[in-house]
């Protein structure tokens, strides 16, 4: 099973992310706890985002990020900050709730769970600025 999930991370790092999406289908089958790992659900919803299904991806991110919310004074783990980034990147600069989830996510860690999450969530950041800014 787990050489399931190093093929279906192959396939996609390979640009085949329909390909992907089918191993990580069958193996959510096969081994259904396997597939909740975050590792597997981090994996399927970056094949789903490929591949046009971000509702899917949507719903899968947001489980994930829920499951693994820290308690206060907790640091999270590194899939808690993978699975914001994948949310908020996917969600676009227009979505009114990035910029009160980012707010949140400062409050959690004030440097956004470190690199490369800090990075590409300060984007995800002035993207959402820039937004409000633009006139429509």
């Amino acid at each position: 099973p787990r050489v399931a999930l190093r093929g279906a991370a192959h396939e996609l790092d390979a640009g085949d992310a329909e390909r992907a999406h089918a191993v990580l289908t069958d193996l959510e089958q096969l081994e259904p706890n396997l597939a909740r790992t975050p590792s597997a659900v981090l994996l399927y919803a970056s094949a789903e985002l490929a591949t046009g299904r971000e509702a899917s991806a949507g719903e899968r991110l947001s489980a994930l990020a829920a499951r693994l919310e820290p308690a206060p004074g907790e640091r999270p783990p590194e899939a808690f900050w993978h699975a914001w980034t994948l949310l908020l990147e996917s969600a676009g600069p227009g979505d009114p709730r990035a910029r009160a989830h980012l707010a949140r996510l400062r409050l959690i860690d004030p440097a956004l769970g470190g690199e490369p999450w800090r990075s590409r969530l300060e984007s995800v950041a002035r993207r959402a600025a820039d937004a409000v800014h633009s006139p429509t």
